[in-house]
């Protein structure tokens, strides 16, 4: 992404064009316009190296997949294809095609009768063969030369049946910045494996891999000057470079005197080399002065400087000069990003808290309390960075504070995951641990999560004289209720739908030697149903599997605990089941 990035921003006509899409309302780290412009802004006028942080972020990457290898290629089309997206009914609207894409024709043409079958497509970069080419205008021939199809492998020409034919391809255009990729990966069917091939490569501009198929490092050779020098771009490391690096350094294979040193040292172990051109960036010469052309203060969109027209509106308003500049904007940038830093370089002291409370169970529409695996449902729960050293009794305390609710009218529930893959209340912190730490909270009631999750119980009203009904002889159970209206989704197969689709009702407590079936008339209440209203009763096992419960039986002997789900729906009859 580094290389590539650094590539793209030497493309001055690019930069340019990502200035220009409107992104005033939008979030850095949801917008992948606006944090591809704040990187270039940073290249453009910071002098330390630059965070993608921010970007990484708006493509929905979290820290692991941050180090996943990824293919350059596919990651610059994925890159233009967003960016693209963004710019229609915009001023940068089709700058992507004017500047990257070529036309390319496909064909198919009888050798015997009169008739050819053709498709003209647009394309971004062009992959060209390495093996059996020894220099870029080898590999353009293979690409275009033409394969016969003939024998069992005639073409089936419409209206003229199977014929000997020609098929092949012709460029009709190429765009003024041509990307192209070299396939230095091939199978090789002695080895039963993808190995890396190298030959010779003479070019003008080259993004570099150095390793073998299965991870290695980018980096950029660039001269983002019509007549300046090569600069070596290396992640956070800009660093002159001689022609002879980049045009002798990375074909891959052995070194060009292998041989000779091999003659001096018959001994010594022939050494690869494993840098190797991957993508090649040329400018077409007709447009090279458009393509590079010097950026200006004009090209940077206002809210992402607040230099362009506010010194010149307040000088002609008041007379005066006031520094707002560009330097100020990067002060403010640099003081957040050590703000980050300081706060990368503490994480080990802290842990994440996250708490599910009634209204996100209530929204939740899918299995069990929460979705702790989906990302987006996770930004629904509400979630605390707290100290580890941190006492639970000051932690309950600015829960209280941040839901307004008196310590004393809610408990917090450790949710744990059992054997069944549910996530589910286990018990409420003692209140006797006012004065341990929030880690150790976490190593002794919650095993090793980095994360801690909670449930917040709130107190509506006494039950059977206590504020907390499972308090004393623990006679009674906290249990969550889940309503599932089968005309809604009658096409479905019900368990299935039971179990993705059904909203959260609230919880009860119920005794654990009471009846399943006490719980009919409090669900009929909760609903607005008619009292008699017969309901089925399921108990939520596991993904994809609910159970049947007995009316008749108690809870205790249904095996219910703290923290079950039971979902409820009304009896309907075979007639109303009928599509």
């Amino acid at each position: 992404m580094n290389s590539l990035l650094q590539s793209l921003y030497c493309t001055n006509h690019f930069r340019r064009a990502v200035y220009e899409i409107p992104t005033e309302t939008d979030e850095p780290t949801k917008s992948v316009a606006l944090a591809l412009q704040r990187v270039f802004y940073n290249l453009q006028f910071q002098e330390t190296p630059v965070g993608t942080t921010e970007l990484t972020k708006s493509f929905g990457w979290d820290s692991l997949d941050a180090f996943m290898q990824h293919d350059v290629q596919e990651f610059n089309r994925v890159l233009q294809d967003n960016l693209e997206a963004k710019m229609k009914n915009t001023p940068a609207d089709g700058a992507i095609k004017r500047l990257f894409v070529g036309r390319m024709k496909s064909y198919i043409k009888c050798i015997n009768v009169d008739f050819e079958s053709s498709r003209v497509e647009d394309y971004y970069d062009i992959q060209l063969n390495v093996k059996g080419c020894k220099n870029l205008y080898e590999s353009f021939k293979d690409y275009v030369s033409e394969e016969t199809l003939e024998g069992d492998n005639k073409y089936m020409a419409e209206g003229h049946g199977l014929q000997d034919a020609k098929k092949g391809v012709i460029f009709e255009s190429f765009p003024p910045v041509l990307h192209l990729q070299l396939k230095r990966f091939e199978y090789d069917i002695q080895r039963d494996a993808m190995v890396k091939v190298g030959w010779n490569y003479r070019r003008h501009g080259v993004l570099v891999h150095s390793g073998d198929l299965h991870g290695g490092h980018y980096f950029a050779l660039l001269k983002p000057d019509r007549n300046g020098k090569w600069l070596k771009y290396d992640d956070d490391r800009v660093t002159p470079v001689t022609d002879r690096e980049v045009l002798e350094d990375n074909y891959g294979g052995e070194p060009p005197n292998a041989n000779a040193l091999m003659a001096l040292r018959p001994h010594m172990k022939a050494m690869k080399r494993f840098t190797n051109a991957y993508m090649l960036v040329y400018i077409r010469e007709s447009d090279i002065d458009d393509v590079l052309a010097p950026m200006t203060n004009e090209d940077i969109p206002m809210h992402l400087s607040a230099y362009r027209g506010l010194v010149l509106k307040h000088l002609l308003r008041t007379g005066c000069f006031e520094r707002l500049t560009i330097e100020r904007r990067l002060d403010e940038e640099r003081a957040l990003q050590e703000q980050r830093k300081r706060e990368h370089k503490e994480m080990h002291l802290y842990i994440t808290v996250k708490i599910v409370t009634d209204e996100t169970f209530k929204a939740h529409q899918g299995f069990d309390l929460a979705s702790f695996d989906d990302k987006t449902a996770q930004s629904e729960i509400p979630s605390f960075r707290v100290r580890k050293e941190e006492t639970f009794a000051d932690f309950k305390q600015s829960v209280s504070d941040h839901f307004q609710i008196p310590t004393e009218r809610f408990r917090l529930w450790i949710l744990v995951n059992r054997q069944n893959r549910t996530v589910r209340p286990d018990q409420p912190i003692p209140e006797t641990d006012a004065n341990t730490s929030m880690d150790n909270i976490r190593e002794k009631l919650a095993s090793n999560f980095n994360i801690l999750r909670l449930y917040l119980e709130v107190a509506e009203k006494p039950v059977s004289g206590k504020l907390w009904p499972t308090e004393g002889a623990n006679v009674y159970l906290m249990i969550f209720i889940k309503y599932f209206d089968p005309k809604l989704q009658i096409v479905e197969w019900v368990e299935r739908v039971f179990i993705a689709n059904v909203p959260g009702c609230g919880k009860l407590y119920v005794s654990r030697n009471g009846k399943v079936g006490d719980i009919v008339p409090i669900l009929n209440e909760k609903k607005g149903f008619p009292q008699g209203t017969q309901l089925k009763l399921f108990e939520e096992i596991k993904p994809s599997m609910i159970e049947a419960m007995k009316t008749k039986a108690t809870f205790q002997q249904s095996e219910i605990q703290d923290g079950d789900i039971i979902c409820f729906q009304k009896e309907i009859s075979d007639k109303e089941y009928v599509k």
